[in-house]
């Protein structure tokens, strides 16, 4: 694996690990190559996002039936990292959609990848309208639980669920570095999600680089990612995306 790859998916495959595994969170069941199917669904909100992408990766190779939200051009995409089920986060009825969906069989929670206040909203409402109590772990904050519809279980940082940084490390390293992920990706069962992009400069020329296309990406939005890919000397691999790292080389 180049090394480019290698720091695209760290902290956001920690991350998604957190939400999806950990104790305090949904408690899923590990992912492990060749996982027999669980007879479960888990719903990922924002699965086109950084987080989003490695956690309907994550939740698949546990044996889950992923059902994911994401913007309609980014619905191939979502599929090809594992997703069996994708809605338009913009549909008006995306919360019925995807509550039935869940409820074709037991699920096993809802994760929050990404997204604004209202898409927190919106998430917890597909929780409200599903027949199963379902948790919902959050890695937006939700500041005014009085936004969270009755019957929900949200799960989200909190000094409930703080751990201490060694304990939550050794956590998740089953299903991230030392664990699963090492064969994963030494087989190409495991994408590197999202695409990288290499910037022109290196050092610490690279990191200002990086901050512009940073600041255009969030002035502009689609159109911003669009004119970093043209500027950054690799392309993004892969069409339809809402998210990229940025990788600045060492000189």
């Amino acid at each position: 694996m180049a090394f480019g790859d290698a720091v695209v998916f760290g902290l956001a495959g920690a991350t998604a690990a957190m939400f999806l595994f950990g104790d305090g969170y949904l408690g899923l069941g590990l992912p492990r190559l060749d996982a027999p199917k669980k007879g479960k669904s888990v719903l990922v909100w924002g699965a086109s996002s950084a987080v989003g992408g490695n956690a309907v990766q994550l939740a698949a190779a546990a044996g889950y039936d992923v059902v994911a939200t994401c913007s309609r051009k980014n619905f191939d995409y979502v599929r090809r990292l594992g997703a069996v089920q994708v809605f338009d986060y913009k549909d008006a009825d995306v919360a019925g959609k995807a509550a039935a969906e869940l409820d074709k069989e037991d699920c096993a929670g809802i994760f929050m990848a990404a997204g604004s206040k209202d898409g927190n909203v919106a998430a917890c409402r597909v929780a409200a309208a599903s027949k199963q109590r379902l948790k919902l772990a959050s890695s937006n904050f939700i500041s005014n639980l009085g936004d969270v519809p009755a019957g929900v279980d949200v799960r989200q940082p909190t000094a409930a669920t703080f751990k201490p940084f060694p304990d939550a490390w050794f956590e998740m390293t089953p299903a991230t570095f030392e664990g699963y992920l090492s064969e994963a990706l030494s087989r190409g069962a495991f994408k590197v999600a999202p695409p990288l992009l290499v910037v022109n400069r290196k050092g610490l020329d690279g990191i200002q680089e990086a901050v512009d296309l940073i600041r255009v990406v969030s002035e502009r939005g689609l159109d911003g990612i669009k004119e970093a890919v043209d500027r950054a000397s690799e392309g993004g691999r892969g069409d339809g995306i809402s998210a990229v790292k940025l990788v600045v080389e060492r000189p």
